[in-house]
């Protein structure tokens, strides 16, 4: 190769993929989160109740996984909803009578209280990432500075060698 030609190590770009994916989930952390609490602060509560328990299963064969949704039904200025639940319905049964926040300009927009959108997932994933990757390039390019030392030191003895 040609002088001031490098390639890429591997290493570094490993690491540098891990660090653009955990910029990616973090950045959907961030939208999550910042959606979830703008929810939140607009949201009004009502009393609901679980009108329906569907469970489901997802994937096939080895990745197969049950799923669960609840439908609840409540009342909002005197109009009845049934819709959809978003947050955790692991616990609930037919009937459950609890608190859900809806948005009062979408009152099927039906919610549980505190729900985030997954977004403590994507927090510990995108922190994991991120600092996975900046290890592996670090450590890719202290091992390569290293090598590349002992090389131009083994050069060098070589010379002084030829020398005498």
């Amino acid at each position: 190769m040609g002088k001031g030609i490098q390639t890429l190590r591997p290493g570094i770009v490993i690491g540098a993929a891990l660090f653009a994916v955990g910029l990616f989930f973090f950045f959907r952390w961030v939208t999550l989160s910042s959606e979830a609490e703008s929810f939140s602060e607009n949201a009004k509560k009502t009393i609901a109740y679980v009108s329906e328990i569907d469970n489901y299963r997802t994937g096939r064969r080895r990745h197969r996984r049950y799923e669960r949704r609840a439908y609840v039904s409540y009342t909002v200025d005197g109009q009845h909803y049934e819709e959809l639940l978003k947050g955790s319905t692991k616990d609930m049964q037919e009937h459950d009578v609890f608190n859900v926040q809806y948005d009062p300009d979408n009152p099927c927009d039906v919610r549980t209280i505190g729900y985030t959108g997954g977004s403590e997932q994507y927090s510990a994933f995108s922190a994991m990432c991120i600092v996975s990757g900046a290890v592996v390039a670090v450590v890719s390019c202290v091992t390569d500075r290293k090598r590349n030392t002992v090389s131009a030191l083994s050069a060098e003895q070589d010379m002084i060698s030829d020398k005498e």
